[in-house]
């Protein structure tokens, strides 16, 4: 519970959603030098406490995409929140994507699946 499945240092952000309920996907290309084959993750982070900071965030970034086929940002930084441990249905994640600085999400649960 206390780390996540994948490295995410360097990962290309290619899609992030929003909702319908207080959750958020992100899509991810992992860094070529610590996954050769490159797989594409998505990351769901469900029933999320701080909706509301997580929706400005991911709206900014939805609003600056060029377009479908670039990625969106670049990860420095996806993983468990150190300063706040996690427990079963009370996780914390810090998140920090260039250029669009951090955020600490809130939530109950965070789920990786490769999707290719």
């Amino acid at each position: 519970m206390n780390a996540l499945q994948y490295e995410y240092h360097d990962a290309e952000l290619l899609d992030v959603s929003i909702g319908p309920r207080h959750e958020t996907t992100l899509t991810f290309d992992l860094y070529p030098i610590f996954y050769p084959d490159k797989p594409r993750v998505a990351v769901h982070l469900g029933g999320i406490f701080n909706f509301d900071s997580v929706t400005r965030y991911v709206g900014v970034i939805r609003q600056d995409s060029i377009d479908a086929d670039s990625y969106k940002a670049r990860c420095d930084t996806f993983q468990m929140d150190e300063k706040r441990p996690s427990k079963e249905n009370d996780m914390h994640v810090f998140l920090e994507l260039s250029p669009y600085g951090s955020i600490r999400i809130h939530c109950r649960h965070v789920s990786e699946t490769r999707i290719q």
